[in-house]
């Protein structure tokens, strides 16, 4: 559609403006095990970022140099940090008579294959149990712990179903109908694009209606297939660039599941399952498209 395409065109701008000194925000409002961490790293050194604020509940803000950064998986406590950063901006400008200066508005979210999120999803959940840094490689306690590590992902899987429904449901759905799209429209611009869609806000808010807090923002939509990308797409959005340090993975910061990791990623989750995870389509249709999106619908996939 118009707008979508309007989207990726934006998406290739380079080289904008920069704004003025402390008015830039970048906010990591992320699905859960889909790059948060590397992301927010590299707004932090981006905006040259210190200790973080006294955080609200579920929500990390930075005060930083040349801006704000804000990490959270929580959309509403995230959304409203946001709005009074916003506020106290406009209300500053306002009184020094500087009501043109823009506040650059940068919201990041990402989206991942359900073959590697799924596993890195439960092994954060179980990382307290599994990730005891023994650096035995021994051939026969590699073998139990696969088989042990096997056990309780599909155990996982069967029985805190609630968390991967919430990892799905809660942060992208809010934020792709925010910004007046959808999971199908924006994985479409993405594959187009090469790896990201980057969406403007619409005129009209509906999460924060009359307050207009995200009004001037877009969205960045990635996918984490194509992290290499990832430095790029940022340095073509944000003036100045980006920097971005691709974070140590689980099995650099657990080597003891190593072999148990890479077993997770080799097992091809049965139909049955994902069928249960989807659930009814008319209650969930983002986890639908998310499935569908990457094919995983077949039975035979």
């Amino acid at each position: 559609n118009k707008r979508g395409r309007k989207a990726i065109q934006q998406g290739k701008r380079a080289n904008r403006p920069l704004p003025s000194k402390s008015s830039s925000i970048i906010a990591v409002i992320n699905t859960p095990k889909c790059g948060t961490g590397g992301l927010t790293i590299g707004a932090s050194k981006t905006l040259h970022c210190s200790l973080p604020q006294e955080p609200i509940p579920n929500v990390q803000h930075k005060d930083c140099e040349d801006g704000h950064v804000i990490r959270t998986h929580d959309v509403i406590n995230g959304m409203q940090l946001l709005g009074d950063i916003r506020k106290s901006f406009k209300q500053q400008k306002q009184q020094k008579g500087h009501e043109d200066d823009q506040q650059q508005c940068l919201i990041i979210t990402a989206v991942r294959d359900p073959q590697t999120w799924l596993p890195s999803l439960f092994l954060e959940s179980n990382r307290n149990e599994l990730c005891d840094r023994n650096e035995d490689k021994s051939a026969s306690r590699q073998q139990h712990l696969s088989k042990k590590v096997m056990r309780m992902y599909k155990h996982w899987m069967n029985t805190d179903m609630h968390r991967v429904r919430w990892g799905l449901n809660y942060v992208r759905p809010q934020l792709l109908e925010e910004f007046g799209t959808n999971l199908r429209t924006e994985m479409e611009n993405i594959e187009r694009n090469g790896g990201y869609s980057l969406i403007p806000h619409p005129s009209t808010s509906s999460l924060h209606d009359g307050d207009n807090v995200l009004n001037g923002c877009e969205l960045l939509f990635l996918r984490m297939e194509d992290h290499e990308k990832w430095p790029s797409i940022l340095s073509s959005v944000l003036p100045g660039g980006f920097t971005y340090d691709k974070p140590s993975g689980r099995v650099d910061l657990c080597p003891n599941i190593k072999e148990a990791y890479k077993d997770l990623l080799e097992y091809k989750l049965p139909y049955r399952d994902r069928n249960a995870i989807i659930g009814d389509d008319s209650i969930s249709p983002h986890i639908l498209d998310y499935f569908n999106a990457y094919g995983y619908l077949s039975p035979n996939k």
